[in-house]
């Protein structure tokens, strides 16, 4: 049983602090356990284990298997091909003195249609999602005196109301709880998210805007909290303290907002990835409830013409892909150490810009925010649905794809565009007219990044296609491959000419070969 215990006293642990009386308040103490390890697994290969009830401890089948999570069955012998349900099992106990507290667990991703149990109890029902974190509040369903039973049926069946969308083969569809799980204790009010937005101003001064939402306030009627806040710099050799402070601040439809000026802050650069750390804590006079932290980076990327800026500087971005889960060891579950390597051998070449299909483990963009590599996050639409099957459902499915994905990673640095979309039959008018609602959901959600679709049809009808409703025109080069044989003939001697065509077509936009 591991657990990571976080304390914040005012002075030498966390910062030197005051209410807003001027008194110090209490300790915060805020659990965080990890949830990773003593799973059980079993195939349910004639999905019958809901109708038998798998989800009662006495009904769990005997021959389940011990397994470690992150995991997936489809890298296990035999079952490579399995695309049906899959069960896993967890004992645990929850100390007495949670009792009345706040207690979550957080799934960094499980792919992909998901029920979870909590000692008999149907708590969530997840369709449609398999690359996003989500959270459950368990405080209502967890015994204190004795174990407590979690029971998740999974199944990565093709489904044509799910994105991915049906079978692909660029899409793996490991089934499982593939990422990496944690049991969260706090206090109430606690703090759902830590966003931060930051804006260069000039060359040494920023902006920090900075949104807490918040829960668990409904029920008391609280309408204001005390919060205090403390930026440091993020690096090994120095953690110099560059703001702190504290006010009580109104909650504005179940979020906290304000706004900070900073000087003499040093810029993040692919090149030299400055960060800085900022830690919050709330409570409600002198009680704290919960803290959060954070890292990020003041840096710019904007588009002027055909070039790219970046801090103001005309860059290139030269680029390679590669697509995490790609080990055939592991998977979808791929460890951290793989991360490490892959991501390692792309900032060796030189590499500046990578783009990912699907929403990624967190961990992947803190080593990119840390060693400054760019990033395309994409929600995953390859070359489905088609104008036929984009209903109400599948747009609403689409929308809480880009939610989700921003929700959880706005604050990296390194993420420098959201992508709407890779190689979808866009220069169908309902498909660009869905491309267009995609990128004003996305701005309204985060304005400041760049947001883009990938075409594999920009050189059919260039004045036509829907990569030109982004920031960049952003193309699909297989010129002297299939290109050479989809009726258009394109060689790859004739790819100086296409270029210039493009931009004869769409002036004004810098164009990135994105495959």
């Amino acid at each position: 049983m591991n657990y990571y215990i976080w304390i914040f006293l005012c002075g030498s642990l966390f910062y030197s602090c005051s209410g807003s009386d001027g008194e110090k308040p209490d300790k915060l103490l805020r659990v965080e356990r990890t949830f990773n390890e003593d799973w059980y697994f079993i195939l349910d290969t004639l999905e019958t284990g809901e109708d038998q009830g798998w989800f009662h401890p006495e009904r769990i089948p005997a021959d389940i298997m011990k397994v470690e999570v992150p995991h997936t069955w489809n890298v296990m012998d035999g079952t490579e091909n399995h695309y049906g349900l899959g069960w896993y099992f967890k004992f645990f106990d929850v100390p007495d003195s949670w009792e009345g507290k706040v207690t979550r667990i957080r799934f960094d991703a499980i792919y992909r249609d998901v029920k979870i149990w909590v000692n008999g109890d149907l708590v969530i029902e997840r369709i449609g999602a398999g690359y996003t974190p989500f959270e459950i509040d368990l405080s209502d369903h967890l015994l204190f005196t004795g174990n407590n039973l979690m029971a998740i049926q999974v199944s990565n069946k093709f489904s044509g109301r799910a994105i991915p969308v049906d079978h692909k083969f660029d899409w793996a569809a490991d089934g499982g709880i593939i990422r990496k799980v944690k049991l969260i204790k706090t206090e109430s009010p606690y703090i759902l998210y830590l966003h931060t937005e930051p804006r260069l101003k000039n060359r040494d001064q920023g902006d920090l805007a900075i949104r807490i939402g918040i829960s668990g306030h409904q029920e008391t009627g609280i309408g204001a909290l005390d919060v205090w806040w403390q930026i440091r710099e993020f690096k090994q050799t120095s953690r110099n303290i560059i703001h702190e402070g504290n006010r009580k601040l109104d909650i504005n439809q179940d979020e906290i907002v304000f706004d900070l000026k900073l000087d003499g802050i040093n810029r993040w650069h692919f090149n030299q990835p400055y960060l800085y750390q900022i830690k919050v804590a709330i409570g409600n006079k002198l009680i704290l409830t919960d803290h959060a932290e954070t890292t990020f980076g003041f840096r710019s990327l904007t588009v002027l013409d055909d070039k790219i800026l970046f801090n103001g500087e005309h860059v290139r971005l030269p680029g390679i892909e590669w697509m995490p889960g790609s080990n055939p060891g592991q998977g979808m579950a791929e460890d951290t150490v793989t991360m490490i390597s892959m991501l390692s051998l792309l900032k060796n070449t030189n590499s500046v810009l990578t783009r990912f299909h699907w929403q990624q483990d967190d961990f992947i963009f803190r080593w990119c925010d840390e060693n400054g590599l760019l990033v395309q996050e994409e929600i995953p639409l390859w070359q489905a649905p088609f104008p036929g099957q984009l209903d109400v459902e599948m747009r609403l499915l689409a929308n809480r794809h880009l939610e989700e994905m921003i929700l959880a990673h706005r604050n990296h640095p390194s993420i420098i565009a959201w992508g709407i979309g890779n190689e979808l039959s866009a220069q169908n008018d309902t498909i660009k007219g869905f491309l267009t609602e995609l990128k004003k959901q996305v701005s309204t959600l985060d304005s400041t990044r760049l947001i883009n679709y990938v075409s594999n049809t920009f050189h059919h009808e260039p004045d036509n296609d829907g990569t030109a409703i982004g920031d960049m025109l952003m193309w699909n080069d297989y010129s002297g491959l299939w290109y050479d044989m989809d009726g258009k003939g394109l060689s790859a001697e004739m790819l100086p000419e296409i270029l210039i065509d493009f931009n004869r077509h769409i002036p004004g936009k810098p164009l990135i070969i994105s495959e």
